[in-house]
């Protein structure tokens, strides 16, 4: 678990600066009577030292060692929630506390979160990053203090991490291929952010399905970025004003699938007979949409489960890195399943 005894101290901080004890303190609280050089030198030196805050949380950590930290882009995301549901089933099972923080998806927020654990004094970290994260060295932080990290869903391109996944490829492989097997030759993808390695997965998985069967690369259709319900609109509203409407949709999120049928409703474009459609995730709304929505379900609380058990394993002298492969589903709905003329 933690290891205190090599953790930086105020004094560390104010010994290599020539300073005061009291000053460190009330600089790092960014106290008026200090100086904001000062204050900015403090700063920098905590950070490099890596000094982070040993509050309350962490005396009772001292105590009873039994709180962990969780980091999601959104806790009102049904596959988000079902996650943290799953862990904090095995957790709460093996008498751990949960302690949860959303990120907006936003990079400063998801440092701040993770800092906020450090100083809170959990015992260790699951993260799935925000899609705005390029750096990770917040994180490393974190493991830098002995305590174990554990990636979810959106990981790191890092076999030296721990981390639980789909396979994204694959899973993305198979949603084209049906589209295919539905008579679509026109088709589109609404990625991801492409510093994600999830999204980079996914549309490799599109791309290498319509390369296996015969598409020439110059007619392979990506638009990244595409994650919202609005992207999806407003995407497929750009398609359809210059004139270039696919006959499938393969979206990396739910959420742009539906604001692409949305669209297509309002413009007299039929799904599935114009255009066959397919999104990521199965959130709760997919099998109620009108026609219900096609999805790769991700399999959320089963993912939740195996994060919080590579988690404890960390605990129980496991350090090696390690990597959790879940299976996903193609669920079939009407969106994408068209009468073949």
């Amino acid at each position: 678990m933690s290891n205190d005894s090599k953790r930086t101290t105020i004094r560390d901080i104010a010994e290599v600066l020539n300073l005061s004890v009291s000053t460190v303190s009330r600089a790092l609280q960014g106290n008026s009577r200090i100086s904001k050089e000062t204050i900015d030198a403090v700063k920098r030196t905590a950070e490099k030292m890596d000094y982070y805050i040993h509050g309350p949380a962490a005396a009772l950590r001292k105590g009873h060692g039994n709180n962990i930290g969780v980091v999601v882009p959104r806790v009102d995301r049904q596959f988000f929630s079902n996650i943290i549901g799953g862990i904090e089933e095995v957790l709460r099972t093996n008498g751990f506390n949960t302690f949860i923080y959303q990120t907006q998806e936003s990079y400063e927020n998801e440092k701040s979160g993770v800092q906020a654990m450090l100083n809170a004094g959990v015992e260790g970290l699951m993260i799935s990053v925000s899609v705005e994260t390029k750096d990770i060295s917040h994180i490393n932080r974190f493991s830098r203090s002995g305590r174990p990290v554990v990636f979810f869903d959106r990981c790191m391109d890092d076999s030296e991490t721990c981390r639980v996944m789909i396979d994204d490829f694959a899973a993305a492989y198979k949603a084209t291929e049906h589209l295919l097997a539905n008579g679509c030759r026109k088709l589109v993808y609404f990625g991801g952010t492409q510093n994600l390695f999830m999204y980079r997965n996914r549309r490799e998985g599109f791309e290498q399905a319509l390369l296996d069967h015969g598409f020439a690369p110059g007619d392979i259709h990506v638009i990244d970025g595409m994650l919202t319900r609005k992207k999806g609109y407003d995407s497929f509203r750009e398609l359809y004003e210059a004139k270039q409407i696919p006959d499938g949709l393969l979206a990396a999120s739910d959420f742009s699938a539906l604001g692409s049928i949305l669209f297509m409703k309002e413009v007299g474009i039929s799904v599935p007979d114009d255009v066959c459609v397919v999104g990521f995730a199965n959130e709760s709304f997919t099998e109620f949409m009108e026609p219900p929505l096609s999805s790769i379900e991700q399999f959320a609380g089963e993912m939740g489960k195996k994060t919080a058990e590579m988690m404890l394993r960390r605990f129980t002298g496991v350090q090696s890195a390690e990597t959790i492969i879940l299976n996903s589903e193609l669920k079939i709905r009407k969106s994408s399943q068209r009468t073949i003329k």
